[in-house]
């Protein structure tokens, strides 16, 4: 069984047959992404890179796509280190997958010390929609 990801659950209110593709069906029956969809997206992603480019501290995992759980170690190490922040961290559990934006290290007590993890996703609309808030949700249950 495919894993549900951040992704699935962000799309899930905008186009269910595209996530039942996604985890049930081959994902070539997919229609391709239009042009306008893929300038989103970069815009979307340069944003992004501006946003995290002025965090002080963060870290980011390396790691080859597909490698969930090399990069979920190297997200454990970093949150147990106690690093300012983790981009682009890796959670994962027994049939989800996650990758939120952020991760940053506020004071309270966890399994790490007296710190732990707030999500945080990098969105460029002007206020949270309840697609995002569900994708941070589904997130911070991790």
């Amino acid at each position: 069984m495919a894993r549900i990801t951040g992704t699935h659950i962000y799309g899930m209110l905008r186009c269910p047959h595209a996530v039942a593709l996604d985890l049930h069906e081959d994902r070539s029956k997919r229609r391709p992404i239009t042009e306008i969809e893929e300038f989103v997206r970069k815009r979307g992603r340069d944003w992004e890179d501006e946003f995290v480019a002025e965090l002080d501290g963060y870290v980011e995992p390396e790691y080859e796509r597909g490698e969930w759980g090399v990069a979920a170690a190297q997200t454990e190490a970093f949150l147990r280190e106690g690093v300012a922040g983790v981009s682009q961290g890796v959670l994962v559990g027994e049939n989800r997958l996650g990758i939120p934006d952020l991760l940053r290290r506020e004071p309270g007590e966890c399994e790490f010390g007296d710190f732990h993890y707030v999500v945080g996703d990098i969105k460029s609309s002007g206020r949270p929609r309840s697609d995002q808030l569900l994708q941070v949700a589904f997130y911070s249950g991790m």
